[in-house]
């Protein structure tokens, strides 16, 4: 799946961020800007105040390690995205290592900045309001507890965008639902799993998700999802000092809007067609390790 103009805006915005931080608190507006204030000001007073509001949504910083080649690590406050989901952008400060990379920039400074977005599951998946005034009592409850979940953002699995996350969390609800029922095919490598493996992963659930990475659809497929989603259900055990891992399943699925047919293909329900599942595990940081 293509990336999104949000993930290159926010690389833009994030590379002139590390450039004018001296601009910006010399300024002293308010930060954040209206869209006719977007069409009027002055390109440095624009900068600024877009980047001072930026700033103020930073809630998680992850330094380099002494002696490590590490990145910077910044993560923003986390806001609702699709039904029962957080979303935060994870922001990677990149720095030069190799003294032939670039001639303006000595070794071991800042050089470049990249931006992905990560979720959590928070609450069900469904959608919950019909009408406007239902939608926005949701929202603000969503708001609420995306901001009181913001010390978790450090967990949050990454995703292309919010559609495939949410689509991603209610297949891995489905395939643990169903994950017993052998007339629901999944096949573990080239078999079909069997019984134990079919116990094991009825334990997993959408909090569980590590990772979801959108895959190419066959052409055959249509208008169809498809994507690897990872999630780790196994118990937490010590890795060395500090270190800790679990075990998972990477499951790779196939998913349809029955709405194919008509003019609207929203994945509100969705058809797991195919799933393949096969064990993983995770080794890192016990704060890293859901």
């Amino acid at each position: 799946m293509p990336r999104s103009a949000k993930h290159w805006a926010g690389r833009f915005i994030l590379s002139l961020y590390l450039a004018s931080l001296a601009t910006s608190s010399a300024v002293g507006a308010e930060p954040g800007v209206t869209r006719d204030e977007a069409r009027t000001l002055p390109q440095d007073e624009l900068i600024s105040r877009v980047l001072a509001q930026f700033q103020s949504t930073i809630v998680y910083v992850d330094r380099p390690r002494p002696g490590k080649h590490d990145d910077l690590r910044f993560a923003t406050l986390p806001i609702p995205s699709n039904a029962g989901l957080c979303e935060t952008q994870n922001i990677r400060v990149e720095f030069v290592d190799d003294e032939q990379a670039y001639a303006s920039i000595k070794p071991g400074h800042s050089a470049r900045v990249a931006i992905s977005l990560a979720y959590h599951v928070i609450g069900g998946l469904d959608v919950k309001a019909s009408s406007r005034e239902g939608l926005l009592k949701d929202v603000a409850a969503d708001e609420a507890a995306c901001a009181a979940d913001a010390a978790a953002v450090r967990r949050y699995f990454s995703a292309p965008d919010g559609q495939t996350a949410w689509v991603a969390a209610r297949t891995v609800a489905t395939i643990a639902a169903r994950a017993r029922d052998k007339t629901f095919s999944v096949e573990c490598g080239k078999n079909p799993c069997g019984d134990i493996e079919r116990s094991e992963i009825a334990t997993v659930s959408p909090g569980q998700i590590t990772l979801v990475r959108a895959e190419p659809c066959r052409s055959d497929h249509g208008d169809r999802l498809c994507f690897a989603v990872s999630v780790l259900n196994g118990p937490r055990r010590e890795d060395g000092p500090g270190m800790v891992a679990r075990d998972g399943w990477d499951f790779h699925a196939v998913v349809r809007d029955p709405m194919n047919n008509s003019d609207v293909v929203s994945f509100n329900e969705i058809v797991v067609e195919n799933v393949s599942a096969n064990q993983t595990s995770m080794e890192g940081p016990d704060q890293l390790i859901p």
